[in-house]
């Protein structure tokens, strides 16, 4: 694995064996890139990447978000989502356990450490702790 120049990298994050990082979205061999052209790709607290995933510059692997292993991901991984598959495709909402948040008035505790989330909008967001 190599973290190329425009990664960023937050605090608890897992990164599998050959995980891919892409950072220019146009690259050419014969073309000198600036370091201008880097899209910059966030890793969020506590997310994990799965083995070979190959995640495509320019996105957001959201916070204690989850990639499958071999997955490609084209598109930012919001806060506490899984994504697998090739384009990378949203499987659900996990908590910090990668166990399913289960929403029941749009509210969702997590089995970890006993957190309370809410479901607004599609965006999952920290109540209290």
């Amino acid at each position: 694995m190599s973290l190329h120049e425009g990664v960023e990298c937050q605090d608890q994050v897992f990164i599998g064996p050959s995980v891919v990082f892409t950072n220019v979205l146009r690259p050419r061999s014969f073309i000198k890139t600036p370091s201008s052209a880097f899209v910059p790709t966030l890793l969020k607290t506590g997310c994990s990447i799965g083995a070979n995933a190959t995640i495509i510059c320019g996105v957001s692997i959201g916070a204690y978000a989850f990639v499958a292993a071999g997955s490609v991901v084209t598109k930012s991984v919001p806060d506490f989502g899984m994504v697998k598959g090739n384009p990378a495709r949203f499987v659900r909402f996990v908590d910090k356990a990668l166990k399913p948040l289960n929403f029941v008035n749009n509210r969702a505790q997590d089995s970890f450490d006993g957190s309370v989330y809410i479901l607004e909008d599609q965006v999952v967001r920290l109540l209290e702790s």
